[in-house]
């Protein structure tokens, strides 16, 4: 028997790693996400208060310096700028109005996620190290990740279609895509590389 690590293990054990590294990743970003949207709100105030400013100034220098008919087309046309940049302003806005129920939600389901995500990283590296549990711990891992992305995905489809929450959403389908994949991958695979191993307690 062939004692070397198969390449469906490597990729596998590579991607479980990748997924969890990804997962921890989002997962601290859902944690400290009222930093964000404070960040992202003063952005978006520092951005308004400019185009304002310089919707004044461009209009301030246009004046007595054209007749008055081009001025008006001038006028007509700084206004329509100003209403659609508002209007641009109030849709961003509206799509980062997260609502504080949801962004409890958000918090909480990070905290959970990031003991998923350390589970798959650490499943990933056990099928490299060629222990006997590798198999099962892998299991675990992907059956309990792809039962959370569930929960998840339930718990925020109730809420307003917000850019963060339809992120969320979207974040939770991928991980519940890749690990029923890679959950599929290790059942149909040949497992006898473990065969040889020490039985471990």
């Amino acid at each position: 028997m062939n004692s070397g690590t198969p390449t469906w293990v490597i990729i596998t054990a590579v991607f479980l790693m990748l997924i969890g590294g990804c997962g921890v990743k989002n997962d601290i970003q859902s944690i400290g996400i009222r930093d964000i949207m404070a960040k992202t709100n003063e952005m978006f105030r520092k951005s308004a208060k400019l185009e304002k400013d310089s919707t004044v100034v461009t209009s301030e220098e246009g004046a007595g310096a054209t007749p008055d008919s081009l001025r008006a087309e001038a006028d007509s046309i700084t206004a329509l700028q100003k209403k659609e940049t508002a209007e641009t302003f109030d849709r961003f806005k509206k799509m980062l109005d997260i609502p504080e129920s949801a962004i409890n939600k958000i918090i909480m389901l990070g905290y959970i996620g990031l003991f998923f995500s350390v589970f798959l990283i650490l499943a990933g590296l056990f099928l490299l190290l060629k222990k006997t549990f590798s198999i099962r711990l892998a299991y675990a891992a992907l059956i309990l990740s792809i039962v959370f992305s569930l929960v998840k995905w339930f718990m925020l489809s109730g809420e307003n279609n917000t850019l963060l929450t339809v992120g969320t959403g979207l974040s939770a389908a991928f991980t519940f895509i890749i690990c029923t994949i890679f959950l599929i991958i290790i059942f149909s695979s040949d497992k006898s590389y473990l065969e040889d191993q020490p039985t471990e307690y």
